[in-house]
């Protein structure tokens, strides 16, 4: 039987895609339905539509009260679909019948979950597109993530109870990595490792050859270490090659990976060389057509054998490179139109009056290294006065390799250059060359703001780990971006707490990092500072620094720092909103430094505080050597006048015949006799420079 289903369309365009996308379902549907063939006939309202009506029985009425105050005529259809949703509930109802699947891994992995909780809208919608593709959209924000057929992830047999198989323990150990078997022109693989079971099966075409085989093949009570992920990576010691040609090959990695693959060795005896609690990295330096592991550690020739400061030698004719700035090549910068300086030693002296130049020339080193000054936060007076770009070159010698760095300045912004090539990532090039700036404000430190000291640990940890400054960055735009929301709500211009629950999600993922690198950064520095402040002041005196934060830390962990962070911000939100401000986080921390477990900030005498400071800035040498596997540049911008003749006797002694050092000052008397290297001085006047004589 086939009957006429008229459908009222609002106009023809609601008509022309009706009939071109819905008609079909529709007649299958009502064939599903009723059993019977349903056409449906659309028509608009100017259409006099000449159909027979499926007759429909009335349903019976409803017994009702009186008092039900309810109007018969509100039902389903009328009320809750009505005339202007029956378009969208027809198409609801195709899509119904025929629901799609689609698998994808990052739903149940954590990277989906990480995206939406960043997402900057409290709604978003998935669309599924083609070849399994899954574009996820929140306001102008949109990802797209590749998924798999349904159909194979995952695929399980199902195993009837009665049917159960039990298995020994032992042989579980058995079952990891992934069963492949090749029959009948398709591949089937089946993984069976401990945290996912799923099977996948892939045609193959011209499969001349059935197997079965597990791989990797596991033999009894062991467990093969395989791949090259960054969890395990490769750990070996020799490497034998037929050909060497270049430069010499170094390469870095963090140890701790090598400790946890030596852990998957359980109880076997393994044997490896670490030096320092504090080292970073270990190097692998190519030379007499062997490589080996050579770890940083400060050394000295020993009968031609190198020794570390514990004494234990280390592979004959490798050292440590000291980075030396040879060539320093200034044009429009300050007052410098035209600048060529080569540095064949490992001291030099700017001479001069004051106002003559004498800082720009360490400035410009500074600026090279870190791409932004430490007098001004101004690009624009690091130019010439009539010039509209500055340029700075510098040529890093390190052995017998050559680095040449290149920073321009313009109105627009900066670029950088490493070898020519441009560095788009400010973390890509900062750490190239290491410096430490000692200027007479750095006595201050002590006694200063905690701005001062704040930046004071931006600036050295910046270097030593380029990542930090990028979730520096990210945690000052996001706090920003709160304080902003937070005015608002004060001000009754926003209502809605979604968005500032996004804004704090996001500080406390970048202010949580940043306190975990300041707090190892501050432990290290004390450290070393410790050491060479009870050198000058012949052990009579203790440092202790500690990091002041407006949180309740008791942890370096992440995630445990993480967890206080929110949970403060919370407790803290309707003061916060109140007052249009965020009060907790590591913009509002601070440095204590204690003398003798006495604040010398508050209680310390004027000279505890320079020698505090004097001690602080030389443990940075140390410190930095340690982390990054290379001593720092030295810049001492007049530093000498004002200090007496024991702290500049122990700053020279620290680094003589350590660190390319670079000093400014105005008279020659405060270094004559107090250092036995020879050094280059070079007088300047008025922006020009000749070289003297000592």
């Amino acid at each position: 039987m086939t009957s006429i289903l008229p459908v009222m369309m609002h106009g023809d365009l609601h008509k022309r895609y009706w009939e071109k996308h819905l008609a079909a379902k529709i007649v299958e549907i009502g064939f599903k339905v009723t059993g019977d063939e349903i056409m449906p006939l659309f028509v608009t309202p100017d259409e006099a539509p000449p159909v027979s009506i499926v007759e429909k029985e009335e349903p019976p009425k409803m017994e009702t009260t009186k008092r039900a105050m309810l109007n018969p005529k509100y039902t389903f259809d009328t009320f809750v679909i009505g005339k202007g949703n029956q378009m969208a509930h027809a198409a609801a109802l195709v899509v119904a019948e025929e629901p799609g699947s689609i698998y994808n891994p990052l739903f149940f992995y954590g990277g989906v979950g990480e995206i939406i909780r960043r997402l900057p809208e409290a709604t978003f919608t998935l669309e599924v597109q083609e070849n399994h593709q899954v574009l996820i959209t929140s306001g102008a924000a949109h990802f797209t993530v590749n998924g798999l057929d349904a159909d194979n992830y995952p695929h399980l047999p199902v195993v009837e109870e009665q049917n159960q198989l039990k298995l020994p323990v032992h042989m579980l150990t058995k079952l990891i990595g992934v069963h492949f078997t090749m029959s009948n022109g398709q591949l089937l693989a089946v993984a069976t490792d401990s945290h996912r079971l799923s099977q996948r099966i892939v045609p193959v075409e011209n499969a001349n050859t059935d197997f079965d085989i597990v791989i990797p093949a596991i033999a009894d009570n062991s467990v093969i270490l395989y791949g090259n992920s960054p969890e395990i990576g490769k750990v070996e010691e020799e490497l034998v090659y037929e050909k060497v040609s270049g430069d010499p090959l170094e390469i870095s990695f963090n140890p701790d990976y090598m400790k946890d693959a030596l852990r998957a060795f359980g109880d076997m005896k393994t044997e490896f060389m670490t030096l320092g609690q504090l080292l970073k990295e270990i190097n692998l330096i190519s030379s007499g057509g062997q490589a080996k592991w050579f770890l940083a550690e400060e050394t000295v020739f020993v009968d031609g054998e190198l020794e570390n400061r514990r004494g234990r030698k280390l592979y004959p004719g490798m050292m440590i490179e000291i980075p030396e700035l040879n060539k320093l090549e200034l044009r429009n910068y300050r007052n410098y139109q035209e600048l060529v300086l080569e540095f064949p030693n490992r001291l030099n002296i700017f001479l001069g009056e004051n106002a003559q130049g004498k800082t720009n020339l360490l400035e410009s080193i500074y600026v090279l290294a870190l791409t932004r000054s430490h007098r001004t936060s101004s690009e624009q007076e690091l130019i010439g006065w009539e010039d509209d770009f500055s340029q700075i070159k510098g040529r890093i010698q390190r052995g017998t390799s050559e680095l040449e760095l290149e920073l321009l300045l313009t109105k627009k912004g900066r670029k950088s250059k490493v070898n020519h090539i441009e560095q788009k990532k400010l973390s890509s090039y900062i750490g190239q060359l290491n410096v430490i700036l000692f200027a007479p404000e750095d006595l201050s430190l002590v006694k200063g703001s905690p701005q001062m000291r704040r930046r004071f640990i931006d600036m050295e940890l910046g270097q030593i780990n380029p990542v930090y400054l990028y979730d520096l960055a990210q945690y000052q735009k996001t706090l920003k971006q709160r304080n902003l929301y937070l005015k608002q709500l004060s001000e009754k211009k926003q209502t809605d707490e979604i968005y500032l629950d996004i804004l704090t999600e996001q500080l406390v993922d970048f202010g949580s990092k940043v306190l975990a690198n300041r707090l190892r950064f501050v432990k290290k520095l004390e450290y070393w500072s410790n050491d060479l402040h009870g050198k000058i002041t012949n052990q009579k005196e203790t440092l202790a620094i500690e990091y002041d934060a407006s949180l309740p830390l008791e942890s370096e962990d992440v995630e445990k720092i993480r967890y206080v962070f929110l949970n403060e911000l919370q407790k803290n939100r309707k003061r916060e909103i109140f007052k249009g401000n965020t009060f907790l986080g590591p913009h509002r921390d601070d440095l204590i430094f204690k003398v003798n477990q006495q604040n010398v900030q508050t209680y310390g005498s004027q000279g505890q505080q320079r020698t505090t400071a004097l001690s602080v800035k030389l443990a940075e040498i140390d410190l930095m050597k340690e982390e990054t596997g290379e001593y720092p540049i030295l810049l001492l911008d007049d530093v000498m006048s004002e200090l007496d003749d024991n702290r500049q006797i122990h700053l020279l002694e620290t680094i003589e015949n350590k660190v390319q050092t670079f000093l400014t000052t105005t008279t020659l008397n405060h270094v004559k006799g107090k250092m036995t290297v020879h050094p280059d001085i070079f007088y300047v006047h008025q922006g020009q420079i000749e070289r003297k004589e000592m």
